[in-house]
């Protein structure tokens, strides 16, 4: 077994606080938030490091968003926010709030953005002309609708002093591996990359059991503490987290070098019809269901 992995199990759980609600954009909708923090029994106050929105049409009370931030609670401290009913599909809200989250005094030590799914996206946009330069993926919408290009152009638009954390369900239908990696190869910011085997993209598993996932989550939470406040080898960029339902216990493998590009791959955006390229990928990777770019 891994030394992560030992740590992680011998670690005690993190604390959770429930924020004040808070007007922090001065239009009337307060936003809800919580604080995952590690024991102060067993260990002086550290300072929060991350800044996290869950997804779209999810809370961060669900149990795969609960349990990640619990696990990044572990390591460092880490806020995660809803906004208002009336603004949880608003992009320009959600970034707006991470941007207005660094004028708190309790917030001045943030070094990373991050969320699952739409919460992601926003944290994406969050670090643009912002002093956040690491962000992390729990899960990402890359293909599902019209506005493919958009969301490639994310990543793209990220320049050379940002790193981005994928953390990634195996069998996440919108962010398959193929695209991800395409994607990866155009951008000119930092990737590391973690598969959650098996999983969805609202990290439900054909297999296992609801104390499985949990655990899967929770260290990938680990995991990405782990990134934000130790950083990680630029040569080794790709791990997988998996689950023994013999011992019970998470698989680690570590941390490894990702696999030599084949000839041509990587020239990602400098190549002409590089958008016709990606398109043509997503539709034979989404179960012949038709996407395009325009």
């Amino acid at each position: 077994m891994s030394t992560l992995i030992t740590d992680f199990y011998k670690l005690p759980e993190a604390s959770c606080t429930t924020l004040e609600d808070a007007d922090l954009l001065s239009d009337g909708n307060k936003i809800k938030s919580v604080s995952y923090h590690p024991s102060p029994a067993t260990s002086s106050p550290k300072p929060t490091t991350l800044v996290f929105s869950p997804g779209r049409s999810s809370k961060v009370t669900d149990l795969y968003n609960a349990s990640f931030l619990a696990g990044y609670g572990k390591v460092s401290s880490i806020v995660a926010f809803s906004p208002s009913a009336a603004k949880q599909k608003s992009i320009v809200n959600r970034v707006s709030i991470f941007r207005a989250m660094l004028t708190q005094p309790h917030l001045q030590d943030v070094v990373a953005f991050g969320g699952h799914s739409f919460g992601a996206k926003a944290a994406i946009r969050g670090t643009y002309f912002s002093p956040v330069k690491r962000i992390v993926c729990f899960a990402y919408v890359l293909h599902r609708d019209m506005d493919v290009e958009s969301r490639v152009l994310d990543f793209i638009n990220l320049d050379e002093k940002t790193e981005v954390l994928f953390l990634i369900g195996e069998e996440d239908a919108t962010c398959t591996l193929s695209i991800l990696t395409r994607v990866r190869s155009m951008m000119k910011a930092k990737t590391w990359y973690v598969r959650l085997e098996g999983m969805s993209h609202h990290m439900n598993h054909r297999k296992w059991d609801q104390t499985a996932r949990n655990a899967v989550c929770s260290f990938a939470g680990y995991i990405a503490a782990k990134w934000v406040t130790q950083g990680s080898d630029d040569e080794l960029t790709e791990a997988c987290i998996n689950w023994d339902e013999g011992p019970k216990k998470i698989v680690w493998g570590g941390w490894q070098a990702p696999k030599p590009k084949a000839a041509g791959e990587g020239l990602g955006c400098l190549f002409p019809g590089w958008k016709e390229s990606v398109c043509t990928e997503i539709v034979e990777c989404t179960s012949n269901k038709k996407r395009r770019l325009e």
